[in-house]
């Protein structure tokens, strides 16, 4: 069983408020509570 968790790390926005950033860090454990894997990812809002 892996179970992913992501947290918000950041938000801003860019270009007057027409584009929002969302940057997540996401954490990827096993059944053992052991980190598995572990990633960052932007999610752009236009």
């Amino acid at each position: 069983t892996l179970t992913a968790v992501a947290t918000v790390k950041e938000k801003f926005t860019k270009k007057e408020g027409k584009l929002k950033f969302i940057i997540c860090d996401t954490i990827v454990k096993n059944q053992d509570n052991v980190v598995v894997t572990s990633g960052e990812g932007t999610i752009i809002f236009m």
